[in-house]
């Protein structure tokens, strides 16, 4: 018997909005199930575990966020209008849905859970490394074109402006203080000089 896509894709649906909005680890199957309009019976035959889905949550997430992000890389000019850009993105998700808004998704689930955990911890270096190979490409590119000083070390910027991100994405959930993805900006655009 073959795995119905909708069903699965309504699991999944239903699991990123629950573990975005109240954490992975205070979501349970039953909330997934009910808010899918399932069993549990299905849920099981198209995931052997939470575990898994979380795992394809973070996965397919993750690759959604950096998909916006490689975006951006491709219609900027220099570092400096990447950052913008980012950023100006970052502020227009808060405005546009304040009341939903909790701050970076994957950074989120990083520190929700015990990130030595076997179930986690390969997918979450993967994705950090993902991410600052695709910064750090990004700002190798920028040298080449002359756009960013050639004695700028683009893997530890990279590292360092993630760094920044999710520090910024924490600081603003805490306080809901705009000063702090602002700051961001200014962190990040230091990195680059």
């Amino acid at each position: 018997m073959a795995k119905k896509p909708r069903v699965r894709t309504e699991l999944k649906k239903q699991a990123r909005k629950l573990f975005y909005m109240q954490g992975y680890p205070s979501t349970g199957i039953s909330q997934i199930i009910d808010a899918a309009g399932t069993n549990k019976a299905t849920f099981y035959y198209n995931y052997k575990s939470k575990e898994q889905l979380g795992q394809e949550y973070l996965t397919e997430y993750s690759a959604y966020l950096l998909t916006r992000l490689v975006r951006m890389m491709k219609h900027s000019d220099t570092p400096g209008e990447f950052v913008h850009k980012w950023i100006r993105l970052v502020k227009k998700d808060i405005s546009l849905h304040e009341a939903r808004f909790n701050g970076c998704p994957i950074g989120n689930f990083i520190s929700q859970v015990d990130v030595r955990d076997d179930a986690f911890a390969p997918t979450l270096g993967e994705l950090v490394t993902e991410w600052e190979d695709r910064l750090a490409d990004f700002l190798g590119e920028m040298q080449r074109q002359s756009a960013l000083a050639a004695t700028i070390e683009t893997r530890a910027a990279a590292a360092r402006m993630l760094a920044i991100y999710h520090g910024s994405m924490l600081m603003w959930k805490a306080t809901r203080d705009m000063k702090y993805i602002e700051l961001a900006e200014d962190s990040m655009l230091a990195c680059l000089k």
